[in-house]
């Protein structure tokens, strides 16, 4: 997610990683660095391996446990997977989350503006996201 003011963007979910910010398809999204060291140290994994899970085991695909894809996250819920369900309300409370830190950083949004595959495509998605924003 980007924050644009005049046109330049002065603020963005992403740090120096994709891990940093908005769940993704398989990105964790904003994580406690503390569970690197539980991981490792409690569980055994390896430092390889947590980044594995991190980059490409963790998101939609971590919580849902079935699919990185968000229609295949929003199907899924529809019938009662509650996995998929737990996803598609992180997804879109965390993005609500970074909607209403970008209008406090930019004193207030003139519009919001949806992009990409599910920004495009999951009406949705983009209620969940919306609601309570007034």
């Amino acid at each position: 997610m980007a924050a644009l003011d005049g046109g330049k963007s002065v603020d963005t979910s992403m740090g120096l990683t994709p891990l940093e910010g908005l769940i993704m398809g398989t990105w964790s999204g904003d994580v406690d660095p503390g569970v690197m060291f539980l991981l490792h140290q409690e569980i055994g994994l390896s430092i390889d391996r947590i980044e594995d899970l991190l980059n490409r085991g963790s998101g939609l695909l971590g919580i849902s446990g079935t699919s990185n894809d968000m229609r295949d996250v929003i199907r899924k819920a529809g019938v009662g997977n509650q996995r998929c369900r737990l996803a598609l309300e992180t997804f879109a409370y965390r993005a609500k989350k970074c909607v209403g830190a970008y209008a406090t950083a930019l004193g207030g949004l003139d519009a919001l503006a949806f992009m990409a595959g599910i920004g495009k495509n999951s009406p949705l998605v983009r209620q969940m996201i919306c609601e309570s924003l007034e």
